[in-house]
């Protein structure tokens, strides 16, 4: 029997077509735009469903621990049992939410016809998304192209690296902020792409356990580069959003803003998304942090120099 595919993720709906199995995925979530031909499958996420009538099912979906567990979305349940999906890949919510998986396998069952496999992306970090490619293709039935995907991307992130190392050349320390009112610094794969492409991932020193920071934690960093990364967000809106961080009077004191070394990522099609693509995510970076060594390939479509000066 063929597999029917759902990814509510839109890193794993990458994962799916890399594997080659793009012509078996029959729904996607809002936010899977990528490779371009899945666009024309039907959504079954958004971010809040509009419901013309109230029952009390409608009710129980809407705050039910183990219904938002599957997906940080609504999930449009009508069409997903109508699709009769065999695999569901996702980022449950179930640690969050303090929902056993068995929970959440218990809801689909209920709620759809067959009981679909139903595959969690959890890691946060990059050998461990690796594995996950690996683990995909055995639980689509593609064992060996899962295998070659997982290497493929091992051994093209290993060449990037070693093409980063400068011998005797200074490593910057690099703030990459996946979001910026208030700042966080970026988590999960992304030190390790830093440290690979050549810098130093920026530590928060404040004295908060909070992730957000407030400009005083920033200017105590001081980084000698900022990438700029709001987190889901295309290049535009990145853009747009660091603009306005930028017309604080203390951004001009930044080390990095001094030097001209502000940069804006698409996040969204690339560094937030737990997939092939986090190959050209490190490439991004080493073009950023190496640019004598990397051609600008990804320059005005993955990301910007952020033209500092325009703002003191």
């Amino acid at each position: 029997m063929q597999s029917r595919i759902v990814s509510l993720l839109p890193g794993a709906t990458e994962v799916v077509a890399a594997l080659g199995l793009g012509s078996s995925l029959v729904a996607r979530s809002h936010e899977c735009d990528y490779p371009a031909d899945v666009r024309r499958l039907p959504a079954c996420t958004a971010r809040e469903f509009e419901v013309t009538e109230s029952t009390p099912g409608i009710q129980l979906r809407a705050t039910a621990a183990g219904y938002r567990a599957l997906s940080r979305f609504d999930v449009d349940w009508d069409l997903l049992r109508g699709l009769r999906p065999t695999h569901i890949f996702t980022e449950t919510c179930c640690e969050s939410h303090g929902v056993e998986k068995e929970v959440l396998e218990d809801i689909l069952r209920k709620e759809l016809f067959e009981t679909p496999v139903l595959f969690n992306h959890s890691s946060r970090s990059l050998p461990g998304v690796i594995e996950e490619i690996r683990a995909a293709g055995f639980a689509l039935g593609v064992p060996a192209r899962g295998d070659a995907l997982a290497a493929s991307l091992t051994e093209r992130i290993g060449r990037i690296g070693e093409r980063a190392k400068q011998p005797g050349s200074s490593t910057p320390i690099v703030a990459c902020l996946e979001w910026l009112q208030p700042f966080m610094l970026a988590e999960g794969w992304m030190p390790e792409l830093v440290r690979l492409a050549g810098g130093v991932p920026a530590v928060h020193t404040g004295n908060s356990v909070s992730p957000w920071m407030d400009w005083g934690d920033l200017l105590a960093i001081d980084p000698d580069v900022i990438v700029s990364m709001p987190c889901g967000w295309h290049l535009p809106r990145a853009v747009a959003e660091t603009r306005h961080a930028a017309q604080r009077p203390d951004w001009k004191h930044l080390r990095a803003v001094r030097r001209n070394q502000v940069y804006v990522v698409d996040s969204s099609g690339y560094f937030s998304r737990p997939g092939p693509r986090l190959a050209e995510s490190l490439e991004i970076l080493a073009e950023i942090l190496a640019p004598e060594i990397f051609a600008p390939r990804y320059q005005g479509e993955g990301w910007i120099r952020f033209e500092t000066g325009a703002h003191h």
